[in-house]
């Protein structure tokens, strides 16, 4: 997501890799794990961005479905928009934040419903692996 919660647009391509690499070792030192994908800030990314990203050893990846959660427009519309908008290999965008107040609401709801309906949940490396990621 980068350091800081701006679009990496806006910067040049050595303050875009600053911003990767220093989220990159934060990130590493609290996990002790070596992250190598990256949704940007709002999804907001440009040529510059992609080759930073890369030359950082990074892969810049997007969601395929948004719940507009952090809209908080309800834990059944967020339930209903995300169930109705999901396909094989579906990445969803959904946020972990205090402003967003339904998503743990709806979050059960979501994964109950597309259990039933034989979905598998995985990390987007193991989508890749698939090759089901789009």
């Amino acid at each position: 997501h980068g350091y800081r919660h701006v679009n990496l647009s806006t910067l040049s391509r050595a303050e875009i890799k600053e911003e990767i690499m220093k989220a990159h070792e934060a990130l590493k030192e609290v996990t002790g794990a070596t992250p190598t994908l990256i949704r940007t800030p709002n999804g907001d990314y440009n040529d510059e961005v992609i080759k930073g990203a890369e030359e950082c050893g990074y892969t810049v990846i997007q969601w395929t479905v948004d719940s507009l959660d952090w809209m908080n427009p309800g834990a059944a519309t967020i339930a209903e928009r995300v169930i109705k908008r999901v396909k094989p290999g579906s990445i969803i965008l959904m946020h972990a934040s205090d402003t967003c107040k339904q998503t743990t609401e709806a979050l059960p709801v979501i994964l109950k419903e597309l259990k039933k309906q034989g979905y598998k949940f995985v990390t987007v490396s193991e989508l890749f692996e698939m090759g089901e990621a789009k």
